[in-house]
């Protein structure tokens, strides 16, 4: 995949374990792109590095190397493996309660 590292089509791709080019045009995609790329996730490009040479080059190496398959998968099942909204949620009211009941 490749795209621009906007943080709801990059967490839709790591939650999928989608390696993925990323080609930011912001400093906070940048970040966001070389926490998944020290991941081997994704390739990060430099911010408004959009030459089709240089992207397509990167899609190429991101194709041919099975280790951002591999690590794109770890991440997905990281974030499988993370709690729900819903069970932080109830976790901080029993942490909240508890604290109450003292």
């Amino acid at each position: 995949m490749v795209h621009h590292g906007d943080p709801d089509i990059t967490f839709a791709a790591a939650a999928r374990g989608t390696p993925a080019v990323i080609v930011p045009s912001t400093p906070e995609q940048q970040q966001l792109a070389e926490r998944l790329a020290a991941a081997w996730a994704c390739i990060a490009l430099p911010v408004w590095e959009q030459d089709p040479a240089v992207i397509t080059a990167a899609l190429g190496r991101l194709l041919s190397d099975a280790r951002f398959a591999v690590a794109a998968s770890r991440v997905r099942d990281e974030i499988a493996a993370m709690p729900t909204a819903e069970e932080v949620a109830r976790r901080l009211i029993d942490t909240v309660s508890w604290g109450r009941d003292r």
